[in-house]
C-alpha cells in the first residue's frame, strides 16, 4: 500500500483521499491470478517498476499486436521448459523481483507459444504500469479462451485501474457465472464494493474468497484488512494483517498496512516496528507521522516529520511536503 520509494504507504497521504488510495494497495496485490502457485505478485504495491525490458514496451503494446510486441522485445532465450520458467517467473515475482519475473514469462512464452498462461502473467504485470495495456493483452488473451475466469479476473482489475466500474463488474460477473468457487474473482468484487464504499457486502465477498481456497493466503488476509481499515474499524483490521504478517514476514505491504492499523489505534510503538521492518529509521518516522495526521494528532505527526528529517534516512522532499500538508489551512486539505 505504497507508492513512494521510502516505503511510505500511499494510503498515508491524504486523509481527504485516503479510502481511494487505500485501494490501490488492495488492488496490487489482489492482482495475482488464482492459478499461480506462489502466493502474491509482490510486496511493494508500486505500479511503476514492473515492465522494464526494452524500451518503450508500454506504448508499444496497445497499438499493435501484443502477442507480437512482446515477441520482438525478447532479448532472452533459453533450455528450460515452459512451466520451469513459469515456475522461476512466480518466484520472483513473490519476492518482488518483477524485471526479472518478467523476463522469466518472456522466456516461457517462447519456449510454448502456444501456451497462454506466460502471457497472462506478463497482462498482470502490465497491470501495475499500464491498466489500459494490460486490458488490451487481456482481451488478446480472451480472444483465444472466452471462458478463462482468471482472465476475466485480469481485465476487471484492468478496468477498475482505467475507472471504468461498469466493464470491471461485467467481466467479474462472466468470471464467476463460470466458476462460481473463483477466489481471485471473490476477492477482486471485494475490491469494487469497497470503492463503492459498501463495506458489508465487501465483507461477504472476502468471506466468499476465503471459502473458496484451502486456507488463508497474504491477498485474502490483507483484502480482509483493508476492507476493515475502511469500514474505520482499524482493531478488525489489525487482526487480520497481524495474520497476513506472520503468513508472509517478508511482505512489506502487509507490514506497512499492519502500521497503519497500529497507529490508527494510538500503538504507536508496535506501529513504529511494524514501519520499521521493512523501512529505515526515517521511512517509519514519516510512515507513523502521516498515520498520526489521518487521526487528527497533528502535534504527534509534527514530531515524527521532524525526527524523520534529523534521521538523514529518508526523502527529505516527500517529508517536508508532508509538514507543508500539516500547515496548510483545512480548506486545502
Amino acid at each position: 500500500m505504497k507508492n513512494e520509494k521510502t516505503n511510505t504507504p500511499a494510503l498515508l497521504h491524504d486523509r481527504a483521499r485516503r479510502s481511494g488510495v487505500l485501494l490501490a494497495a488492495l488492488i496490487a496485490l489482489a492482482i495475482t491470478p488464482s492459478c499461480v502457485t506462489t502466493t502474491v505478485g509482490g510486496p511493494s504495491g508500486r505500479f511503476d517498476e514492473s515492465l522494464s525490458e526494452g524500451p518503450g514496451l508500454d506504448d508499444a503494446l496497445a497499438p499493435h499486436g501484443a502477442r507480437q510486441t512482446l515477441l520482438e522485445h525478447d532479448k532472452t532465450a533459453g533450455a528450460p521448459s515452459a512451466g520451469e520458467l513459469i515456475g522461476a517467473g512466480d518466484r520472483e515475482r513473490a519476492i518482488g523481483d518483477y524485471p526479472k519475473a518478467h523476463r522469466s514469462y518472456f522466456r516461457a512464452h517462447l519456449a510454448d507459444p502456444e501456451n497462454l498462461v506466460p502471457l497472462e502473467r506478463i497482462a498482470y504485470l502490465s497491470l501495475r504500469s499500464s491498466p489500459a495495456n494490460s486490458a488490451a493483452l487481456f482481451r488478446e488473451l480472451l480472444d483465444e479462451d472466452p471462458d478463462n475466469a482468471s482472465l476475466l479476473v485480469g481485465l476487471a482489475y484492468a478496468e477498475l485501474g482505467e475507472g471504468h466500474m461498469d466493464e470491471a463488474r461485467l467481466a467479474l460477473d462472466r468470471a464467476i457465472a463460470i466458476d462460481p468457487e473463483s477466489s481471485a474473482a471473490h476477492a477482486a468484487y471485494a475490491v469494487v464494493y469497497d470503492i463503492l464504499q459498501e463495506y458489508p457486502h465487501a465483507s461477504e465477498s472476502n468471506h466468499r474468497a476465503t471459502l473458496a481456497v484451502d486456507k488463508a493466503n497474504l491477498q485474502i488476509l490483507n483484502n480482509q484488512g483493508v476492507s476493515s481499515l475502511l469500514a474505520g474499524d482499524p482493531e478488525g483490521a489489525t487482526e487480520f494483517l497481524y495474520r497476513a504478517s506472520r503468513l508472509a514476514p517478508n511482505s512489506e505491504l502487509a507490514a506497512n498496512n499492519l502500521g497503519l492499523a497500529l497507529a490508527l489505534q494510538g500503538r504507536d510503538q508496535a506501529a513504529y516496528e511494524a514501519f520499521r521492518l521493512h523501512g529505515s529509521r526515517g521511512d517509519a518516522l514519516n510512515n507513523l507521522g502521516l498515520a498520526c495526521y489521518m487521526r487528527g494528532d497533528s502535534q504527534a505527526a509534527r514530531q515524527h516529520f521532524e525526527a524523520a528529517l534529523l534521521s538523514g534516512e529518508t526523502d527529505d522532499v516527500r517529508v517536508l511536503r508532508n509538514l507543508e500538508r500539516l500547515d496548510a489551512p483545512v480548506a486545502a486539505q
